[in-house]
C-alpha cells in the first residue's frame, strides 16, 4: 500500500501547507538526536503529527495532547477501533449520498448535529458523527457555544469523503506509535524525556474581533492563555528541552500590536506566509504572515533570526542618549523595599485561624488516640462538619478547590476525603498525618494550623510588595507637598475613555498640574518573572493612547532589580514612554511637577 498517513479530518489553522517551513526551522541537528520525543500539546488536525513520524524515524515516542475530548476520541478510535469505525462511516456517507437534494442533505446534517449534542454517544457512534459533521459543516469548522454545543451551519456539500479507509488504516498503524493524552497542555511536560521537542500549535490570537475561530472548546483561549503559555515554553526550556510554536502575526494587521514581540523576546521569532482558507469571503482567504518562536537559534536553514527587526520605531529614537540614560537608570535599582513589617500580616492569620477554632478543637482530640478510629467516629457522631476544615492541615485552602488522585487512580475532590468516617481514615493514613497525630508530634492543631497559615501567607507578599511601592510613592509626595490622589479610574475624563476603548483603567496616583494631568502606574520587582514582560507591553501600549490627548501625561515609576532579568523589555518600553523613573530619578519628576 502506497497510501501515506496523512490528516483524517480537517480542522481550520492546520499546517499542511507550512510543512515545508516548519521542516526548515526544526533544530539544525534533529535528525541526530537519538531516542528522540516529539510532543504536541494542541494536536488538532495533526498535520505536522504524521509528517514528524513519517520523515524523522529517529522520533522513537511521540505524545498528543489536546483539551477537545470529542477530538481526543477520534484519535483514539482511530488508533485502537478502526475497523469497528470504518462501517459506521461507510453507512453514514451511504445515507448523506442518497438523498438527492440540498434541503434533505440539510435536515440530515441537523439531525447528527443534534444527536451528536446530546453528549450520550459510545466512541464509534461519536466519532462517525465527528467525522461527519467535519466534512458536511461550512469550512470544516469545529466550534462550540459557552454550554460546548456544536454550532456550526451546514456547509452544502454534494458527496465529500467522509470514509478514506486508506487513510484511516494507514493512520491507525502509525498512530499505534502515540500515546494519547487529554486535558490542559501543562500535563505534557511530565512525558518529556532526553532529547524532546515540543511543537506548540495553539489556538490563535485573533488578528481582528470578526477574525477568531479559537472556540474549539467552551473555555476561551485568550491573551491570559497565552502568556500562561509562554510561562510553560519557559518551563520546558528549564527542563533541558526545546519547543517551536506557531502564532497569529499581529504586526501584520496592526504595525503597533508588539503583544507576541514582547512576549517571546526571549526567543527567537520568524515570520512566515501561510494561507488563510476559513474566511466565509473568498475575496479575503490568501497569503498572510504567521509566526514561528523557537527555542534554539541554530535551525536547519542556518539562518540568524533578527528579533529585533520587529522593534517598535520609537526604540532607535536618539538611541545614544536614550541608552546612556537607561544604563544610569538600570544602575539605580534597589535590591528591595520590604521592611519587617512585610513579612507576615498576624492579623489575617490570626482571622484565618479563629474562623476554623471551634473544628481544630474537636480535632485535638486525635492526638495521642490509641484507637484512631473510634476517635474520629466519635468526633463524627457529635458534628462531622469538624472534618471539614482538615485540608488546612496538609497545607491547603478549601478554596483552592484541590484535586487528589484515589486509590484506584481517579481524580477525585480533595474535599470528597471528609463525606465519611472510612474517607476520612483513608486521609489519616495515606497522608501520614494519622501517625503524625497518634505519635503526639503535634501538642495543639490550633497552634499548628497558625504556623501553616504564616507560612501560607508568604503568597500573600508579592501583593504587599505592590503596596509597599505604593506607600513609599504616597510618602514621598507627601514630604514634598505634591498634591495627589490614589485609586483613580480612566471613566473620570471622557478623552482617556475614548482612547483606551473598552478596558477601563485603574491609575496608582493621579497628580493634577494647571498644565497638565499626570496619570501614574508604580510598582517594584525584586524578582524576576514573565509579569515583568507583560507589564512592560502593557505599559508601552497605553502610553502613547494617553499622550495623544492634549493635557494628559502617562507616568510610570518602577525599581527593583528584578528588571535585571526582564532588561531588554524594560528599555524596549523606556524607549516609548517618555516618563520613566525610579525611587532616585522621582525627584525629576517631583521637580518638574513643581515647576
Amino acid at each position: 500500500m502506497n497510501t501515506k498517513a496523512k490528516p483524517f479530518i480537517k480542522w481550520v489553522g492546520g499546517k499542511g501547507q507550512l510543512i515545508e517551513q516548519l521542516e526548515a526551522k526544526l533544530p539544525a541537528d534533529f535528525d541526530n538526536w537519538d531516542n528522540a520525543t516529539y510532543i504536541e500539546p494542541f494536536v488538532g488536525g495533526g498535520a505536522m503529527l504524521f509528517y514528524m513520524l513519517q520523515q524523522h524515524p529517529n522520533i522513537n515516542r511521540a505524545v498528543i495532547n489536546d483539551i477537545n475530548s470529542d477530538l481526543v476520541t477520534c484519535y483514539r478510535t482511530v488508533r485502537d477501533n478502526v475497523e469497528e469505525l470504518i462501517p459506521a462511516l461507510q453507512d453514514i456517507q451511504a445515507q448523506y449520498y442518497a438523498l438527492q437534494d440540498m434541503e434533505a442533505k440539510r435536515e440530515m446534517f441537523m439531525a447528527v448535529r443534534q444527536r451528536y449534542n446530546e453528549k450520550n454517544l459510545d466512541p464509534i457512534e461519536n466519532t462517525a458523527k465527528f467525522f461527519f459533521l467535519n466534512r458536511t459543516c461550512f469550512n470544516g469548522l469545529y466550534r462550540v457555544n459557552k454550554k460546548g454545543l456544536f454550532n456550526v451551519p451546514y456547509g452544502k456539500f454534494m458527496q465529500p469523503q467522509i470514509c478514506d479507509e486508506d487513510t484511516l488504516r494507514v493512520d491507525s498503524e502509525l498512530l499505534k506509535r502515540v500515546e494519547i493524552l487529554e486535558g490542559d497542555f501543562e500535563k505534557t511536560l511530565l512525558y518529556a524525556q532526553d532529547n524532546t521537542l515540543f511543537y506548540f500549535d495553539p489556538p490563535y490570537r485573533p488578528l481582528s474581533d470578526t477574525s477568531s475561530f479559537n472556540d474549539y472548546t467552551k473555555e476561551a483561549f485568550n491573551d491570559d492563555s497565552q502568556v500562561r503559555l509562554k510561562e510553560f515554553c519557559d518551563q520546558v526550556v528549564a527542563g533541558g528541552h526545546s519547543f517551536m510554536l506557531s502564532n497569529s502575526d499581529c504586526k501584520g494587521k496592526n504595525e503597533a500590536d508588539n503583544f507576541f514581540d514582547v512576549l517571546y523576546s526571549d526567543y527567537d521569532i520568524d515570520r512566515v506566509m501561510a494561507s488563510r482558507n476559513v474566511n466565509a469571503n473568498g475575496a479575503k482567504r490568501g497569503k498572510i504572515s504567521e509566526l514561528l518562536v523557537h527555542s534554539y537559534r541554530n535551525t536547519k536553514d542556518h539562518q540568524s533570526n533578527k528579533i529585533n527587526d520587529y522593534k517598535p520605531q520609537h526604540v532607535a529614537k536618539n538611541k545614544k542618549f536614550m541608552l546612556k540614560d537607561f544604563d544610569k537608570f538600570m544602575s539605580q535599582l534597589k535590591e528591595t523595599n520590604q521592611t519587617l513589617d512585610f513579612f507576615c500580616d498576624f492579623d489575617k492569620i490570626s482571622e484565618n485561624v479563629e474562623d476554623i477554632k471551634l473544628s481544630l478543637c474537636m480535632l485535638n482530640s486525635l492526638i495521642g488516640a490509641s484507637d484512631l478510629r473510634k476517635s474520629v467516629e466519635t468526633i463524627w457522631n457529635r458534628d462531622k462538619n469538624a472534618f471539614s476544615v482538615m485540608d488546612i492541615l496538609i497545607a491547603v485552602r478549601t478554596r483552592d478547590k484541590k484535586k487528589i488522585l484515589d486509590s484506584v487512580g481517579n481524580c477525585v475532590p480533595l474535599e470528597s476525603m471528609f463525606i465519611s468516617v472510612d474517607s476520612v481514615m483513608t486521609f489519616l493514613t495515606d497522608t501520614g498525618l494519622g501517625a503524625v497525630l497518634q505519635n503526639q508530634q503535634v501538642k495543639n492543631l490550633v497552634d499548628y494550623v497558625f504556623g501553616i497559615e504564616t507560612g501560607l501567607d508568604t503568597n500573600a507578599r508579592k501583593n504587599r510588595s505592590g503596596h509597599v511601592m505604593e506607600n513609599t510613592v504616597a510618602n514621598i509626595f507627601t514630604n514634598a507637598s505634591i498634591p495627589f490622589r490614589q485609586e483613580v479610574y480612566s471613566r473620570e475624563w471622557p478623552a482617556i475613555t475614548e482612547v483606551l476603548g473598552d478596558d477601563e483603567k485603574r491609575f496608582d496616583f493621579v497628580v493634577e498640574t494647571p498644565s497638565k494631568v499626570y496619570l501614574i502606574e508604580v510598582n517594584f520587582y525584586s524578582g524576576g518573572g514573565s509579569k515583568l514582560n507583560e507589564v512592560a507591553r502593557s505599559y508601552s501600549d497605553i502610553a502613547p493612547k494617553i499622550n495623544s490627548v492634549k493635557g494628559f501625561e502617562f507616568v510610570w515609576i518602577t525599581d527593583g532589580i528584578g528588571w535585571k532579568s526582564a532588561k531588554n523589555k524594560l528599555q524596549e518600553a523606556y524607549g516609548i514612554i517618555p516618563s520613566v523613573y525610579n525611587l532616585t530619578s522621582i525627584q525629576e519628576f517631583i521637580e518638574l511637577v513643581r515647576n
